[in-house]
């Protein structure tokens, strides 16, 4: 009986990763062809529309009430998304804004301090782009050590259960 409860749960994990694997894919193969037409005026649209699309689907996540490690790791990768999406659209708005100096000055978006805010596994401070991907390996690594330890201890839990 602990083997099949194991076995269920393991398939359910394997389940999530598949489900996040073909959305990061997905999401891969649409920024290639957004990179393609980036700087015109329709390719930042798609961008736009990408980030709103990710926003909707955490706002999903988040009002079924209770919040799963799984519905974190989508979070995640809506997150992700969003920033790589937000990025892009920085980068060509900065390359199309070399144009005349008067105009590049007027055009460019205030640089937006704020408080950073907790989802649970990850901050997100606005403004900060510095040594990000650094930074990003690294809480990588540290939150597939934490999900590892979370599902050990949950396995474990679970084990407890059946035993009583």
């Amino acid at each position: 009986e602990k083997d099949k409860i194991i076995e269920t749960l393991e398939q359910k994990i394997k389940n999530q990763y598949t489900v996040i694997e073909r959305l990061q894919e997905k999401g891969a193969a649409e920024r290639e062809a957004v990179n393609i037409e980036t700087s015109s005026a329709p390719g930042l649209t798609l961008c736009v529309n990408e980030v709103i699309k990710q926003i909707e689907m955490m706002e999903g996540v988040l009002s079924q009430g209770e919040v799963t490690e799984s519905d974190k790791l989508i979070m995640n990768v809506c997150l992700r998304t969003s920033k790589v999406e937000l990025r892009r659209i920085l980068s060509a708005q900065q390359s199309s804004s070399s144009a005349p100096p008067g105009l590049a000055e007027k055009e460019k978006p205030p640089v937006v301090k704020g408080e950073s805010f907790d989802l649970g596994t990850k901050k997100i401070s606005p403004g900060s782009e510095g040594d990000e991907k650094e930074a990003d390996k690294e809480k990588e690594k540290a939150e597939k050590e934490k999900e590892e330890k979370e599902k050990a201890e949950k396995e474990k839990a679970e084990k407890e259960k059946a035993e009583k």
